[in-house]
């Protein structure tokens, strides 16, 4: 393993931004490590990054109107919680 590493995190350009799919695919696809996405995932497109990934820090998204400074909106991390659940 590299550097001992457990997993591998790949994430978008800065917080918040959607982790490329051709990215986490070329990881994937390359390593026996867990891949976890670190940036971007949401209730658009959690199905597709969570059928490759497997997990994902989830920080901004959760936040009212996605701003990482506000406090959490429950009705978001509801709706994305369901479709993770869904998926799992």
């Amino acid at each position: 393993m590299f550097f001992d590493a457990d997993i591998l995190i790949a994430t978008g350009s800065r917080t918040g931004d959607e982790t490329s799919l051709d990215e986490l695919v070329g990881i994937s696809n390359n390593t026996q490590l867990p891949v976890i996405v670190g940036s971007g995932i949401n209730d658009d497109n959690a199905k597709k990054i969570l059928e490759i990934a497997s997990g994902a820090v989830v920080g901004s998204y959760l936040k009212e109107d996605g701003v990482w400074w506000n406090p959490v909106d429950v009705e978001r991390v509801k709706r994305l919680m369901d479709i993770v659940n869904k998926l799992r």
